[in-house]
């Protein structure tokens, strides 16, 4: 591992140690992909809202492209079929608008997504984070975001905020306790779950739970297309 995946791993054994270690039970194999599922924790936990919406939304792009080449994706090599830059799913926003289309995420979802994506925009086409923040996709994308689900957001920042007090004194958090990555954290665990559940089984039928923004956004959803 490199120095980075050294210091992720080291945080999340600190946090989800006694957890992964009852999950895994002695499996390297199981320990990393119980390490890889808490990785984003880590990023909103110990980064700046500048920093951690990066990471996260590459989370994000990830786990859109486990859902599609899950489902879809059946020969030949995947990387340059489908996810090379100039391909049909090479970027992100092409991911976001695929999943939805095959409904594989839910309207509100994707309109989630979009937001974050900008937010991240704002953040990597700028020198400043402070400048970032006051650019216009940033002032027009956080408050879309933060109003698709009021009681989801708010649960979201609570439970980040409770992890937040939980983990002070094992790992070194920070001081920026950001609404936005705790909404972006909500949303990388919900697509992981998604694409952890989508699978293409041996009679070829398409079995797809798709990945909500919130209680009321899963109640919306009728079932057969993700649509609403």
């Amino acid at each position: 591992m490199n120095n980075d995946s050294n210091l992720i791993h080291e945080q999340v054994m600190k946090v989800y140690g006694d957890q992964i270690s009852g999950y895994s039970r002695g499996s390297d194999a199981m320990e990393t992909s119980a390490i890889n599922v808490a990785a984003p924790a880590m990023a909103a936990l110990t980064m700046p809202e500048e920093y951690a919406a990066i990471v996260l939304t590459s989370r994000m792009d990830h786990e859109l492209r486990k859902m599609i080449e899950r489902v879809l994706h059946r020969q030949g090599n995947a990387d340059k079929l489908l996810f090379d830059f100039n391909m049909a799913f090479g970027t992100f926003s092409a991911k976001a608008a695929a999943a939805y289309s095959f409904g594989l995420i839910t309207k509100k979802m994707h309109s989630a997504i979009t937001s974050c994506r900008k937010i991240r925009n704002a953040y990597a086409h700028s020198d400043n984070p402070d400048d970032a923040r006051k650019s216009k996709g940033y002032l027009k994308s956080k408050p879309k975001l933060m109003s698709l689900a009021p009681e989801h957001t708010q649960s979201s920042i609570d439970n980040f905020h409770k992890l937040l007090a939980d983990c002070t004194g094992m790992i070194e958090v920070t001081t920026d306790r950001s609404d936005i990555s705790a909404l972006m954290l909500s949303i990388c665990e919900s697509l992981g779950s998604a694409a952890f559940f989508s699978i293409r089984s041996v009679d070829d039928s398409l079995r797809v739970v798709p990945a909500v923004f919130g209680f009321d956004d899963a109640m919306a959803w009728d079932g057969l297309s993700g649509a609403k």
